[in-house]
């Protein structure tokens, strides 16, 4: 029971780590309104931490690998999910006002639906 439990995690992984390294995933929020949401560029950060890339990984998104985290631990505790969205959205908040929109991945996404309403 507990070795199939694991062998379906490690799978998960298998399986998310392909979709990233092929970029299938693309953010509804940025493709729609054309502006990054708190979880924009950890995609990108898991594709160069896969590839080696630590440093960018982590300046792509800081808290890329808190995801991770509840992938091999899950968490029940409503307290700590409710304090790691409060950490997203505060991290969020501190690099939308120094980034965006001049770097990636807080650039104004001009191909969003919003963006070619405005055009």
């Amino acid at each position: 029971m507990l070795y199939n439990v694991h062998m379906k995690k490690y799978l998960i992984m298998i399986i998310c780590g392909l979709i990233l390294l092929a970029g299938i995933f693309k953010c509804p929020v940025y493709e729609t309104i054309g502006i990054p949401c708190p979880t924009c560029g950890i995609t990108r950060a898991y594709k160069l931490f896969l590839t080696g890339h630590i440093k960018d990984a982590f300046m792509m998104h800081p808290l890329f690998l808190l995801p991770a985290v509840f992938l091999f631990r899950p968490f029940r505790r409503k307290r700590i999910l409710a304090g790691v969205i409060i950490v997203f959205i505060a991290v969020y908040i501190i690099r939308f006002r120094q980034l965006f929109p001049a770097a990636e991945p807080f650039n104004f996404n001009y191909n969003s639906t919003l963006g070619e309403f405005l055009k």
